[in-house]
């Protein structure tokens, strides 16, 4: 039978299969780049499994490039969503670090989140992370995840380094 990531893998490949086919069907069916292209692939975005603030940002970076690059054409622009930072969410390198990630909380019997947590708190450098717990059941996650410390080789290995 299938494991946990397996099957959150199987999920995001049938998600990103289906979000793709909208995506070039919206592109397909217009000649140029307008209001009900946005309309309609805001509608898309946003019913899809990447969630509300991830279509959003997604439509606001390819608004603001569509509009510094002065495109026109669907085709054009329909280029820009499959740039990485785009739909660059879904891509194999994002999948493998949510697998290493799975496997460091088990290490640590901590949560997924707290890994990518425990990530941003053990980096070189000034990073600050914004949290807004809206439980204290979230509040001591979030304390424990910053006092969770990962070894300089956990570091460079979620990073795929």
């Amino acid at each position: 039978s299938m494991g946990f990531f397996d099957k959150l893998k199987a999920g995001l490949t049938k998600t990103k299969k289906a979000l793709v086919a909208g995506i070039d069907a919206i592109f397909g069916s217009y000649r140029d780049v307008g209001d009900e292209l946005f309309d309609e692939l805001e509608e898309l975005l946003i019913t899809s499994d990447i969630g509300a603030e991830t279509a959003m940002e997604v439509l606001d970076t390819l608004r603001d490039k569509i509009h510094d690059e002065r495109i026109t054409e669907p085709e054009k622009a329909k280029q820009i969503m499959d740039e990485p930072g785009i739909l660059g969410y879904f891509c194999d390198s994002n999948l493998e670090r949510l697998s290493r990630s799975e496997k460091l909380a088990e290490k640590y019997s901590v949560t997924v989140a707290q890994i990518a947590m425990a990530w941003i708190f053990n980096q070189p450098m000034d990073v600050f992370a914004i949290c807004a717990p809206i439980n204290n059941e979230q509040l001591e996650s979030n304390i424990k995840a910053m006092e969770l410390k990962l070894t300089k080789e956990e570091l460079a290995w979620l990073d795929l380094k």
